[in-house]
């Protein structure tokens, strides 16, 4: 195998020792921004494990809390029961329904006008 060799002006060097320093600089600090982002996984990972073990800490509290505590035992009265059950039914209408409950209204507005 041959080689060759090119001859390059100080200007064309000054360009390619440029912009290959550059390079190189941006690696660097892609490789820093990496070590960086690394640490932080981790340090989440900790962080979750520290939160869900406090959750479950909590949970056991509270469960040995409703054991301690006395139950209260009252009704609720008929009225409030039915407006609830009201209310569950008509958060749970379709999406069609709710369309077509509001082009009623648009229908009786556009009539009242």
């Amino acid at each position: 195998m041959k080689s060759e060799y090119i001859r390059l002006s100080p200007p064309e060097k000054d360009y390619g020792k440029k912009h290959l320093l550059s390079s190189q600089l941006e690696l660097l600090n892609l490789i820093q921004s990496f070590q960086k982002y690394r640490s932080l996984r981790n340090e989440e990972l900790v962080l979750k494990v520290a939160l869900k073990n406090k959750t479950e800490e909590t949970l056991t509290w509270i469960d040995k809390l409703e054991r301690i505590l006395p139950k209260a035992h009252y009704k609720v009265p008929v009225g409030l029961a039915g407006e609830k059950e009201r209310k569950k039914r008509e958060r749970k209408l379709s999406l069609q329904e709710e369309i077509d409950k509001i082009r009623a209204k648009l229908g009786k507005l556009n009539r009242g006008m």
